[in-house]
Order: C-alpha cells, then structure tokens, then sequence
C-alpha cells in the first residue's frame, strides 16, 4: 500500500512483512537547510529505507526487516527453513517463489542442482499468465 507523506509530498509504501513505512533510497528528499539530517527526520517520522531484499511474493520489504531476519523461506532441496539473505541462491517463479539455498548451490551435485531447477521452472512455468 502506498501513502503520501503530506509535509514532505513523499509517496511511501508500507513493508508488506510489518507495515512499517519505507522510503526508496535516494538522495536527499527532505530539506538541506534543516539542523537534522535526513536519517533523523525518518527516525522522527518512523520511515525506513527500502532494502535490496524481496519475500518470496517478490513485494521489497524494509531494512529493519531484512535486517533482523524476519523473512524466512523454506529451501525446495533441503526443506530447511532459512533466512532470506541477498545470497538466496535462486528464485523461480512469482508469486510465492521457490527458494534454493546457498548451502545447497555448494553441496549439491550439479546433476541434481540443474533437475530441481528445471522442476522449479516447469512447476511455474504460467506464474506470470493473465
């Protein structure tokens, strides 16, 4: 869900994992000529930034999520549950991914590895189909 800041005019989303606020990471959206710097005008206001990681729904959370490790996945080989990491090994698929994880990337021979990848894409083959 997106909403906008209106003292800023900012348009934020909300992290999909805890609601909380988030603001893309660019440069300088609030004024210059304030005594605060940007980071404390977000902690005021409760807005973090966007992370790099995305759930497996494939919907970007916010740093204190990824940060934390409350995104969780259950890798398709090993059937362990993780944290997701910006090392998640691949995603096949959208929406609700399959995750392979680094772990398994190292140990699994490469036979195996490139089986369960071809079963992943054939089990979502029509994700993105209207």
């Amino acid at each position: 869900m997106s909403h906008t800041l209106k003292s800023f005019n900012l348009l934020v989303k909300d992290c999909p994992e805890c609601g909380t606020s988030m603001l893309p990471a660019a440069p300088a959206v609030f004024p210059t000529y304030s005594p605060h710097d940007q980071s404390s005008q977000m902690a005021d206001m409760g807005v973090v930034y966007v992370s790099v990681l995305h759930n497996t729904r494939g919907d970007a959370v916010c740093e204190l999520c990824a940060k934390t490790g409350r995104i969780k996945y259950t890798c398709e080989l090993c059937k362990k549950e993780k944290v997701l990491t910006p090392d998640a090994h691949v995603f096949v698929g959208s929406p609700d991914s399959s995750v392979l994880c680094p772990e398994c990337y190292t140990v699994t021979p490469a036979k195996v590895w490139d089986e369960t990848v071809a079963k992943l894409d054939k089990r979502h083959r029509y994700d993105f189909d209207s």
